[in-house]
């Protein structure tokens, strides 16, 4: 390597240095630039003249070294632009793009090359890349041309006497920072930083990058060029607004960011010198009159650059994500115009190689050539995907028809979707009314009375009831009521136990042409009134020990209806829009309001049912919701329009873990559906599932290790969505065995229900967008009884469906590319924290996906800038607290954006929950909150010990705890970090490590994951010898009752697949042969096995592995050798060893009784 002189590093070179260290991404900093040439092209002499001009750019003379963790620059007495020579086939575009994305060496460098590609013998395309740490990507084309003066002056003279521009050197100054700073404050207080992109991609990972590429029609940009000259602006700006527009539509954010160049152009600059344009369309502006605030936001913005967006990004938000790197995610800029033309004294015309790499998240660049404008898309696949990306394109070009056709026109009403877009919809949503309308759920029922009227309908304990006497009872009920001669649908309470009698009495008021308001018996008396009053109920229907003290109704004993009438009364026809029941739902205000559903939407949705989870005749479901919820109307019902048998489960069956255990063991029911807190009462109560029952869940959000749990152990498992406004449930699907995604699809819409993703202005967001979910159709309620302006708000027309009403859920969902739908919160759990919009239940999910947490929820604590996020758990029994919370810390700290990460974690026991299954969020925020997590709290392990000394050491201050970045951290100090860990440790983890495991804990869990992975020594606790480094360890317990303690854990670990290896039976060289091992873990061995165990491997390996033997105080410590040993109490300690290990882990349980120190060697041997 050339000799190195040290000179000063550049504060945008530092920047990029950091940035490559944190992304780990090969080439995501290189630029290129192609042409293609046409001639004789003397490779010769093109080596001479990029030798020449190398020497003119003192940038690429400088190499970047990694000097006690941070970037330092030293001079090369060589710089250099090497000429590569490739003969190339057809594939030669696919291999120069890979070459171009090929990583440089910062250190050694060359850090810039010229490959040249051989099509032809006079065709060539030559591909200059380098890193922008050398030369910024602007400053890349002026390179190249550089190139082609040298060449040409070497092929047309023999010399270089040619006269090149200067370039390189020191970087301007900056202006008077602290008011440039501060018009930066006020001018970005309270932006967002997080885009909400329709993609279920994470912005925590990073990934490389693609391209898309799109063409505006010609006869459209000359209308952009056309408004520009109107308004006197740019034509980019109306390029620019039309972007923000677009972003908006698809993100339902109003205020956005968008990296600019600061040139009134907007010519394509270094990506550090891009200004953060914003202009926030909360408003719903005119588009001309968005183009005009563009333009003046832009024109004062220019006013004030000299900081650079790195340095604007820290001071604006040193609380913010790291990973994101920068205040800006997308990026919009202009390129320098090209034409066909010469190079070097050859035919040239530029070439555009595909883009493998991003460092925004979505970058946005427009080429004008002959008249037309060309947009280059790139991404970061990360957090987007070219289909996603596509989409931007095609939709792009139809708002800014829409938006130069009449400027007028507000942003939120420009035209959006792509014929495309409007097939996909008509498909996914559903609209298909030609489906006939089923019969009624009396007709269905009915069609099994009359075909086997002695089977058994429904049974309760020991009491039946068959299909005749069902209908029998019914038709008692219809007829008393008929006598009472009231108006038609006349509400009537029905305050009733859990009996077998139950379905014929609704089903009797519901053929009497009346309204049937459910009760639930245990509820407050006050709510029972409340609901009375509320729904007009006059009349009430109760059991003798059911009467409560209500003078203002008149309660009718059950027992008088069932008795048949001597004198037939004529009974209604009840057609399909008149009211079944009025359930009242519990809403966010606190105040109940009744939601009045129709026979025809009861009707259709125990049609539906039954026809796509196919129950048939003789089938049981079995029934444990309360009928103070419009579920139980299906579990009522479902198999009465089947042919089969309704078992009500008693109150205590449907409250306790174990009598419902015991009543799924006794009936062996075929169906049944319960929320998800049922089944994970079941699960905590031992249920191991039931192989002949099909699983109904939702009316909450399903956890997806549970429905992976649920897959597992039953039948089928059927994930159900929908609001009581729009009839028990409205789409559905079954989920497949196996690990689930981070979201569970809800599927697609039941016949004759028609799902529609609305944005705030009741439009169509497009495909993949996140919106507010309405559904239409026949399950829609007839609206909320007594509440004519609630009713109006909620159900609104349907603008594609003449006549038919939609309703507004308040859900938030989006269309997967396979046409199922996908949740993401409600709108009304949505919380904003220092900018940033976030759901809950989006945090709660990361939680609940834990081992140990059993229930989950998140909650908002706190008034302005001190709001803050703070999580409640409820945890399995004999799980530590302290040790849990660090460890759900550390996972949140992983899986979730620094803003969404808790600032305290709760144990709660039990969590509260409404008598609907549901987790109770009021009764959670009359709980006095958590006090913010301190990691300085307990005791730090040896780990953390550490991490926290290096910490001081690197901040020059005594850090006890907390988050790194929030106790004076940086990025450039993480660096540091990461070097001591290097040095002092011997692990190498890239620097992504040191932002996402922020605190002492997390960071402390990457070092023992690290070291297990690697077999590298831990501070304090054990240390395995050097000599060992890199082998696989023999493990060893030497005490039974702690070994199989380990053993335990370890097997009962759900987070980590285990091997568990019998010595006595078990052949351990076929075993380890299969691969799956990584540890040994022996059991029952003594010491002086062990010592014979290790001369044995020395003996015929050659090597002398590290060995561990764990034993339990208060014996002594083992005698020399490269044994290290460790004084432990028990396996919680162990465990703390192997806690976060990745991969599998062998526990050879050794019996006593056998040879230990054969059957050790033989493992030993075999793992060597």
């Amino acid at each position: 390597m050339a000799e190195l002189v040290t000179v000063p590093i550049r504060p945008r070179q530092s920047a990029v240095w950091l940035a490559e260290q944190l992304t780990g991404v090969a080439g995501i900093w290189n630029r290129s630039r192609s042409i293609r040439v046409t001639g004789r092209l003397d490779t010769d002499l093109l080596d001479r003249a990029a030798g020449h001009v190398a020497a003119r750019y003192e940038e690429l003379a400088v190499g970047f070294h990694d000097v006690d963790g941070r970037p330092a620059a030293g001079l090369r007495t060589s710089p250099a632009i090497p000429v590569r020579v490739v003969d190339a086939g057809d594939d030669w575009c696919e291999q120069a793009t890979y070459d171009a994305c090929s990583a440089f060496d910062l250190a050694t460098g060359p850090l810039a090359r010229l490959v040249v590609y051989r099509l032809g013998p006079e065709d060539h395309v030559l591909v200059l890349t380098v890193h922008t740490i050398a030369v910024e990507a602007p400053a890349v084309p002026a390179l190249l041309a550089d190139l082609g003066l040298a060449y040409r002056a070497l092929s047309e003279s023999g010399n270089l006497d040619v006269v090149l521009p200067h370039r390189g050197g020191t970087e301007p100054a900056a202006k008077d920072g602290a008011d440039v700073l501060s018009y930066w404050l006020q001018r970005l207080s309270g932006v967002p930083t997080v885009t909400n992109w329709p993609s279920d991609r994470s912005a925590s990972e990073f990934g490389s990058g693609g391209a898309v590429r799109s063409v505006l029609p010609r006869e459209l940009f000359a209308q952009i060029e056309s408004l520009a000259a109107q308004l006197d602006v740019p034509w980019p700006t109306v390029l620019l607004t039309g972007l923000r527009v677009l972003l908006y539509r698809h993100t339902q954010q109003t205020d956005l960011l968008i990296g600019v160049p600061a040139e009134a152009d907007l010519l394509a600059c270094s990506p550090d010198t891009l200004l953060p344009a914003r202009l926030d369309l909360v408003d719903d502006p005119a588009f001309r009159d968005a183009v005009l605030a563009e333009a003046a936001g832009h024109c004062a913005d220019r006013a004030r650059t000299g900081l650079s967006l790195s340095l604007l990004s820290r001071a604006l938000r040193p609380e913010s994500d790291l990973l994101s790197n920068s205040l800006v995610q997308v990026a919009f800029t202009v390129a320098a115009p090209v034409d066909n033309g010469t190079w070097g004294g050859l035919d040239a015309m530029p070439v555009q190689l595909p883009v493998r790499r991003s460092e925004s998240e979505l970058g946005v660049q427009v080429s004008v050539l002959d008249g037309s404008a060309e947009i280059e898309w790139t991404f970061s696949d990360s957090v987007l995907d070219t289909g996603t990306v596509e989409g931007f394109a095609a939709r792009l070009t139809v708002l800014l028809a829409d938006a130069v056709r009449d400027t007028t026109r507000a942003v939120s009403a420009l035209e959006l979707l792509t014929s495309a877009d409007h097939r996909y919809l008509a498909e996914v949503e559903g609209r298909n009314t030609a489906i006939r309308r089923p019969k009624s759920m009396g007709e269905q029922i009915g069609v099994w009375v009359d075909s086997t009227p002695d089977a058994v309908a429904v049974r309760h304990n020991e009491a039946q009831q068959t299909y005749r006497e069902l209908a029998a009872v019914s038709d008692a009920v219809a007829g008393n009521l008929a006598g009472l001669q009231l108006p038609p649908e006349t509400p009537i309470g029905l305050l009733l136990p859990r009996a077998v009698e139950l379905p014929a009495v609704i089903w009797g008021v519901l053929k009497a042409g009346h309204v049937c308001v459910p009760l639930d018996p245990e509820h407050p008396v006050d709510r029972i009134r409340y609901v009375l009053d509320d729904a007009g109920v006059s009349l009430v229907l109760t059991a003798a020990e059911g009467r409560l003290d209500l003078p203002e109704v008149k309660q009718l004993d059950v027992s008088e209806l069932v008795v048949p009438q001597t004198d037939r009364v004529a009974r209604p026809v009840v057609q399909p829009d008149a009211l079944a029941y009025l359930l009242y739902t519990s809403g966010s205000t606190g105040r109940p309001k009744g939601v009045g559903v129709t026979h025809g939407g009861l009707a259709n949705n125990l049609w539906a049912t039954r026809e796509l989870m196919r129950v048939g005749h003789g089938q049981r479901v079995l029934a444990v919701t309360t009928i103070s919820f419009d579920i139980a109307m299906l579990e009522l019902f479902l198999a009465l329009v089947s042919g089969g048998e309704t078992v009500i489960a008693s109150r205590e069956e449907a409250r306790d873990g174990q009598a419902l255990m015991a009543a799924l063991d006794h009936w062996r029911p075929d169906i049944m559906q319960a929320t998800p807190l049922t089944w994970q009462m079941l699960f905590l109560c031992g249920w191991t599932g039931a192989p002949q029952l099909t699983v109904s869940c939702g009316g909450d959000v399903v956890p997806p290790p549970l429905a992976a749990r649920l897959t597992a152990c039953t039948k089928s498992f059927w994930h159900t969505y929908g609001p009581t406004e729009t009839t028990m449930y409205t789409a559905c699907q079954p989920i497949e065995t196996g690990d689930q995604p981070r979201i569970l699809p809800i599927g697609r819409p039941l016949p004759r229900t028609w799902l529609r993703i609305l944005d705030g202005s009741l439009r169509p967001v497009p495909p993949g967008a996140v919106g507010e979910l309405c559904i239409g159709g026949a399950g829609v309620a007839r609206g909320y009884t007594g509440r004519p302006g609630l009713t109006a708000r909620q159900f609104v027309p349907d603008l594609d469906v003449p006549g038919a009403r939609i309703y507004r859920s308040g859900d938030l969902a989006r269309w997967r590319p396979d046409g199922r739908l996908e949740l993401h919160g409600r709108n009304d759990r949505q919380v904003k924290i220092r900018g940033h919009r976030i759901e809950p239940g989006e945090i709660e999910t990361v939680l609940a996906s834990h081992a140990d947490v059993e229930l989950a929820a998140v909650a908002v604590t706190g008034q302005g800038d001190a709001r803050r996020l703070v999580a409640y758990l409820q945890v399995r029994r004999g799980t530590q607290p302290a040790r849990l919370r660090q460890e759900i810390k550390a996972l949140a700290v992983d899986r979730l954006p620094a803003v969404m990460v808790p600032s305290a974690f709760g144990i709660v026991d039990p969590m509260p929950v409404q008598v609907n299954g549901k987790i109770d969020r009021a009764a959670l925020s009359r709980m006095l909150p958590p006090r913010p997590d301190d990691a300085g709290s307990e005791a730090p392990d040896a780990d953390e010990a550490w991490v926290l000394g290096a910490w001081s050491r690197v901040l020059d201050d005594d850090v006890q705890g907390g988050d790194f970045f929030a106790v004076g951290g940086d990025l450039p100090r993480a660096a540091q970090v990461r070097h001591l860990v290097r040095r002092e440790l011997g692990l190498d983890l890239p620097l992504r490590t040191f932002v996402e495991a922020a605190t002492a804990t997390a960071l402390a869990q990457r070092l023992r994951q690290a070291r297990l992975a690697g077999a590298v020594p831990a501070p304090g606790t054990i240390r395995w010898l050097t000599d060992g480094s890199g082998q696989t360890p023999l493990v060893v317990v030497t005490s039974d009752e702690h070994g199989r303690g380990l053993a335990e854990k370890l097997a009962g670990n759900a987070q980590r697949r285990v091997g568990i290896l019998d010595l006595a039976v078990d052949d351990p060289v076929a075993v380890l042969a299969s691969g799956s091992t990584a540890v040994l873990v022996a059991v029952g061995a003594d010491t002086p096995a062990v010592l014979a165990i290790r001369d044995q491997l020395t003996e015929r390996t050659g090597l002398t592995p590290p060995v561990l033997v764990v034993d339990a105080p208060p014996r002594n410590p083992l005698g020399p050798g490269p044994i290290a040993y460790a004084a432990v109490e028990g396996p919680d300690e162990w465990m703390e060893q192997w806690r976060g290990a990745t991969g599998e882990v062998l526990i050879a349980r050794v019996p006593d009784d056998i040879d230990v120190p054969r059957r050790l060697a033989a493992l030993a041997a075999a793992v060597e």
